[in-house]
């Protein structure tokens, strides 16, 4: 089931797994299952076309195709975005992988970024990427479009 809110919820769920610091521009969408978040794609810094997403998620089975459709549809189609940034220390494999096999493609590396010289990985996604109109097609096909999905 789809969560959108309460967002200072979804964001204390996110924040304790991700290192994302609260802003003001805050949105969320979140993954519930038997009664429990498993999954949560966070957006912020907001800036023209661009913004920032943040995703964490717990178990092997989260990721299902309402949630991926709603990852992709509220900043895509909701908001009218361009891009997607994603911002990964280059010692989470685990992200990296999960960023990757979604679609996003790394553009950029900031050297010893994070803390213990880690690299910090630039992802991107542009929202006529292969991979992004996959994830919007499952709208069409499963009859989710002209839904609405996440909150501020």
């Amino acid at each position: 089931m789809i969560a959108t809110g309460p967002v200072n919820v979804l964001y204390t769920w996110l924040s304790s797994r991700t290192p994302i610091p609260w802003s003001s521009d805050f949105r969320a969408i979140g993954w519930v299952q038997d009664g429990a978040i498993v999954a949560v794609t966070g957006y912020n810094g907001f800036h023209g076309k661009t913004c920032q997403i943040h995703i964490a998620a717990e178990g092997k089975h989260w990721m299902r195709r309402a949630h991926l459709w709603s990852t992709f549809n509220y900043p895509f189609h909701q908001l009218g975005l361009t891009w997607l940034i994603g911002v990964v220390g280059s010692k989470n494999a685990p992200a990296l992988k999960m960023d990757t096999n979604l679609g996003f493609e790394e553009f950029s590396r900031i050297p010893q970024g994070y803390a213990d010289d880690e690299d910090i990985v630039l992802l991107r996604m542009h929202r006529d990427s292969v991979r992004a109109q996959k994830w919007l097609s499952l709208g069409e096909r499963y009859g989710w479009e002209g839904r609405r999905t996440a909150t501020a």
